[in-house]
């Protein structure tokens, strides 16, 4: 009984994946849909959705300054907001957070990815960390991420 069981989960778990993949994904930021020609996209082994840094920076009115690669580390960049900023590497998922003059150490979840010269980054972390509250909405034939203002703050 408990192998059918498990089957039988098993069976819908992977039914889920393979349907949730042909879901439409949308991000809205106050109320505005958010449109890249670089593209948007769930990241299939993490469950991230990923956008363009720079882009989604801008819209929340944050700077993104770049970071050349150095002997130690790979290429980078640094947003800032306000007293926050949060530095980041390619093809690394540790994202180094200044709030209040406190730094600490965090992962994303996320590894950076670089695609065709552009970083894309957990949209989640981003929003969140820039004080933006995030919401996931499932509606029939889409997926829903809606970020609006933290009004908590």
């Amino acid at each position: 009984m408990k192998k059918i069981i498990t089957v039988l989960i098993c069976i819908f778990t992977m039914s889920s994946l393979c349907f949730a993949s042909k879901r439409e994904l949308k991000v809205y930021i106050m109320g505005q849909q958010f449109e890249d020609i670089s593209g948007i996209f769930l990241q299939q082994e993490t469950g991230r959705v990923m956008v363009p840094v720079r882009r989604i920076a801008e819209k929340f009115g944050a700077t993104v300054e770049y970071l050349p690669p150095t002997e130690e580390r790979g290429a980078g960049f640094v947003i800032n907001k306000n007293d926050i900023s949060i530095r980041m590497f390619e093809d690394s998922s540790r994202a180094y957070l200044m709030k209040n003059s406190n730094m600490k150490s965090i992962d994303m979840g996320a590894k950076v990815v670089n695609i065709n010269s552009i970083n894309f980054v957990p949209v989640r972390f981003i929003s969140e960390n820039l004080n933006f509250k995030v919401e996931w909405k499932n509606f029939d034939g889409y997926d829903l991420v809606e970020i609006t203002e933290n009004k908590n703050i």
